[in-house]
């Protein structure tokens, strides 16, 4: 069955009123109100603070129209204690029907454009930069909420919206492409990079395969540019360290008969006090007795 009812809408917390009509199946609908001054109270307050009451039902939504005409007037628009805006008895109808032609929607977006920070060209040509220097969209986010610049809506940024602002921008002829030209790359000189790239971090890059790049990485690293041929302290052979400088010895044998050769001084037992001649430098137990015996005691 179909409802046409006449409805009191308050708002508990300033005792506000909103009066309309409503057309529906379902009388616990919960629909308040579709008027933009109490859109935003409920925005702000939030639906639990409002009530609404029926005033009166009807067999036609005109005869509903009919009767809000009669109470919100215009001295109860004027009126501040209540949310309706326009006189009744219009049920929003005076919005549909109206052509909107291409002219005013040109205007409106122009008007748009012009009261709005992020279309002014100092903008357009920093955004222009990021793109041209690979930034991506999500770091492009991250510098407009730094700087509390707010979208069109007055929202912060996300990676979304400022792909769709970018986009946008390049459909009105404000912003390019990233134009990407041939590179070469630094170990195998292969031509990579072709075509136009819209995102990614291109400018920077110098090889043309992950292979390519750990090898450019091994050459360019601080590490190798450290090691330096040094001469085998056992055999006097000339060789290149591989991963430190710290390392003497051109191979194992060579690096065990520098252990050997190396004089380790005597020691006292941390357990008994007696002195040993330690193995290793690190030895600090004379046996595996006094280092167990040592253990137990702590």
């Amino acid at each position: 069955m179909r409802y046409h009812i006449l409805y009191k809408t308050t708002n508990n917390v300033n005792n506000k009123i909103y009066i309309g009509v409503h057309s529906t199946d379902n009388l616990d609908d919960g629909y308040l109100g579709s008027g933009v001054a109490l859109l935003r109270a409920i925005k702000k307050h939030g639906s639990d603070c409002f009530s609404r009451v029926i005033l009166g039902f009807y067999y036609t939504f005109q005869a509903a129209l009919a009767d809000e005409a009669k109470i919100v007037n215009e001295d109860f628009v004027k009126d501040r204690n209540n949310y309706n805006m326009t006189d009744g008895g219009m049920g929003g109808l005076h919005f549909i029907g109206r052509v909107i032609t291409e002219d005013e929607l040109a205007r409106r977006s122009e008007s748009r454009k012009a009261n709005n920070p992020i279309y002014q060209p100092e903008m357009i040509s920093w955004m222009q930069d990021l793109i041209d220097d690979g930034v991506s969209a999500k770091r492009i986010s991250e510098l407009l909420n730094e700087k509390n610049i707010k979208n069109t809506h007055g929202r912060s940024w996300t990676q979304g919206r400022v792909q769709r602002y970018v986009a946008q921008l390049k459909e009105d002829n404000l912003l390019r492409d990233r134009i990407i030209q041939n590179k070469s790359c630094a170990i195998c000189g292969t031509k990579f990079g072709k075509g136009e790239l819209k995102v990614g971090r291109f400018k920077n890059k110098k090889c043309c395969s992950r292979t390519c790049s750990a090898k450019f990485k091994w050459r360019t690293s601080r590490a190798n540019e450290r090691l330096k041929e040094k001469k085998c302290s056992v055999c006097g052979l000339i060789f290149s360290p591989k991963n430190t400088n710290k390392i003497e010895t051109c191979s194992r044998s060579c690096g065990g008969v520098l252990a050997s050769q190396r004089k380790v001084e005597d020691k006292e037992c941390l357990h008994c006090l007696s002195e040993f001649k330690p193995k290793n430098f690190k030895a600090k137990y004379c046996s595996p007795d006094c280092y167990q015996k040592s253990r137990k005691a702590s």
